[in-house]
């Protein structure tokens, strides 16, 4: 046991080894990789992490166009030099963001997009309400013929 790898050490030596598994096949234009269980899209958390992290714009991004996002993570992993999840995280905070995260990027900056926080979340879920309840009241006043702002006036 004494000559054992630690958990540090184990960690390091895998990342370095999944690391030189991801390459650009010029043949098919597009990044591979040899082990789809440790660097593949299994490996990364699913849709709702995105939705988490991100937001709707990369969640629908990854939800429409599945392959071009996985192509991006994968070309963010091997230029960056990152696992899957960090690079996950990175995309979809790139997608909702582009200008702050390029900001961020450029100032030596490194966030924590991996982290799902609390207060980002309770701030989707109300921001993402009020969108529905807006959408909903705008079917219903199209629907009967009603002003919007209808519901305001009190009736005396």
């Amino acid at each position: 046991l004494a000559f054992a790898p630690q958990p540090q050490q184990q960690q390091q030596q895998q990342q370095q080894f999944s690391l030189n598994a991801i390459k650009f096949e010029k043949s098919e234009n597009k990044w591979i990789t040899n082990m789809p269980e440790t660097e593949g899209p299994a490996a990364g958390y699913g849709p709702m992490g995105t939705l988490l992290r991100g937001g709707p714009k990369p969640f629908f991004t990854r939800l429409f166009t599945p392959d071009t996002y996985d192509q991006a993570v994968l070309k963010f992993m091997a230029g960056d030099k990152v696992g899957r999840v960090e690079a996950q995280a990175n995309m979809d905070n790139f997608l909702e963001n582009a200008q702050d995260w390029a900001y961020n990027r450029m100032k030596g900056y490194t966030p924590d997009y991996v982290t799902v926080k609390q207060k980002d979340v309770v701030l989707r879920i109300v921001w993402s309400g009020l969108v529905v309840v807006s959408i909903g009241r705008a079917i219903y006043s199209y629907q009967a013929d009603e002003n919007f702002w209808l519901f305001l006036v009190q009736n005396s």
